[in-house]
């Protein structure tokens, strides 16, 4: 799980701010969203009193997830299909095998952003 902070003071603009948070969670699989408010009112007797509030948003999310596979040809040593397995969210491994010698494995998983960038 990962979060996101989104801020406004007081005057910045609503819409904007809106439109922020729906841009990011556009593509996201959001857990929840939590919201506060605060507020601050400072007083002097040169300037009277003033507020000023902070809106927070916190937003808890996955990365979404992507299907792929990836085909292993020739396999005649299982280490390089398992060394993969262990490192990855995999829904169903495939044999195929035209002759004894000629063993393809096929493995379907799914693979997240993180994943994206450090293959």
């Amino acid at each position: 799980m990962k979060i996101k902070i989104f801020n406004r003071i007081g005057s910045e603009d609503k819409q904007d701010f809106e439109n922020q948070i729906c841009r990011f969670i556009k593509n996201k699989e959001v857990i929840d969203i939590k919201y506060q408010t605060a507020l601050a009112i400072a007083a002097s007797d040169q300037m009277g009193s003033t507020g000023e509030f902070d809106e927070s948003v916190l937003v808890m999310y996955e990365e979404p997830n992507t299907i792929k596979q990836k085909a292993f040809e020739y396999v005649t040593d299982d280490s390089k299909v398992n060394d993969f397995v262990k490192n990855h969210d995999v829904i169903k491994i495939e044999h195929f095998s035209a002759t004894a010698d000629d063993i393809t494995a096929i493995v379907t998983y799914r693979e997240n952003k993180e994943e994206k960038n450090n293959d």
